[in-house]
């Protein structure tokens, strides 16, 4: 079987609310990117008598994920249903006024959504493979104003990386 490269246009990523029928928010990523780094936890050595006899995983850490969008407008029109991505991340204005869940509703838990990058398979045009970013938040929103499109530029840390291919 050839391999076929796959690229943003293969795909959509779509935030996911923790509501028993989540709501979602596709992202337009026509003129973006998507990064993240998959971060193994820290060897933890254990001594015997100051040797190291064995190497065991440490804690688990968090994953960096990162994102490029378009935007037409910053944050939604009161009444609208229709939230932003800005609304969406940090639970603001029109997300607020829906009903947006974090997906972790854990007492003192923070803010969380699931991203879901879903890839088309470029040789079927059939679904090809679903990466889901589990419990992301938001760490850090920059916006670029320019004369082809507007930019806004996501950071966060997600909880669980997985991939499911068709």
């Amino acid at each position: 079987m050839a391999e076929y490269a796959r690229n943003l246009r293969n795909g959509t990523l779509t935030i996911s609310d923790g509501s028993a029928t989540p709501k979602t928010l596709v992202v337009p990523l026509d003129s973006g990117t998507l990064s993240w780094d998959e971060t193994p936890a820290p060897a933890a050595p254990v001594y015997d008598r100051e040797s190291i006899v064995q190497v065991t995983r440490g804690k688990e850490v968090l994953h960096n994920v990162s994102f490029d969008c378009g935007f037409s407008a910053l944050t939604g029109i009161t009444g609208s249903t229709t939230p932003t991505v800005r609304d969406v991340l940090k639970k603001l204005g029109v997300a607020l006024a829906l009903g947006w869940t974090g997906v972790d509703n854990a007492s003192g838990s923070a803010y969380c959504v699931n991203l879901i990058f879903a890839l088309t398979a470029p040789e079927t045009g059939g679904t090809g493979e679903t990466i889901t970013f589990g419990k992301f938040f938001e760490g850090g929103v920059s916006g670029k104003e320019g004369d082809d499109y507007n930019k806004l530029s996501i950071k966060g840390q997600c909880v669980t990386i997985a991939g499911v291919r068709a």
